[in-house]
């Protein structure tokens, strides 16, 4: 953390390895590479750029126009794939990773929000907006709960009649089993 203080750039703290997973992070959208059907973007922060893999989310909103060359884009928890272990970002090593992104955790931002890393912690985003195949959500998700219904308990009986309980009903009717097993249990031994 007295890293990002210090205003260290993001992407060599990631490369580094030294970057928490839940810190919010805006990078600057450099370049869009196509190859039929997948696409390949780099991103930047100041100064050091790196390849990033999109899933398929990414690939339809920026098909859609959603995210073009020269949008900043926030990214929630993104991870370097292929390094093993942290690597400086002007080395070879380097050079080869990919960044991961998913739907879910990238949103595009404002043209004036600062590059790197964030002082608020989270993206906040509606449930939704949460994308099935978009892989891990790294935001909070604002979620409101309008109404909690008691728990229901349906049991079927032998004859195939359904009878529906609250809780407390069923609490009620297991005491009672309990009772008459146990003194069943009795009568036996």
């Amino acid at each position: 953390m007295p890293a990002i203080k210090m205003g260290r750039l993001a992407l060599k703290v990631l490369l580094e390895g030294n970057a928490s997973s839940q810190q919010l992070e805006v990078l600057y959208l450099a370049s869009i590479y196509s190859n039929g059907d997948s696409f390949r973007i780099e991103v930047i922060d100041r100064w050091y750029d790196i390849n990033s893999a999109v899933d398929a989310i990414l690939v339809q909103i920026i098909r859609n126009g959603g995210l073009c060359v020269g949008d900043k884009i926030s990214c929630a928890g993104p991870h370097a794939n292929g390094l093993s272990e942290g690597a400086l970002p002007l080395f070879d090593t380097a050079k080869s990773a990919l960044l991961s992104l998913t739907g879910n955790s990238v949103r595009r931002d404002r043209w004036h929000t600062k590059l790197g890393f964030q002082p608020k912690r989270m993206m906040y985003m509606s449930l939704s907006a949460v994308h099935e195949l978009g892989g891990p959500i790294g935001a909070a998700l604002d979620v409101t709960i309008l109404r909690s219904y008691a728990m229901l308990y349906v049991e079927t009986m032998a004859t195939d009649q359904r009878v529906v309980r609250t809780e407390k009903e069923e609490q009620r009717i297991g005491v009672t089993f309990t009772e008459k097993r146990t003194m069943l249990l009795q009568e036996v031994l």
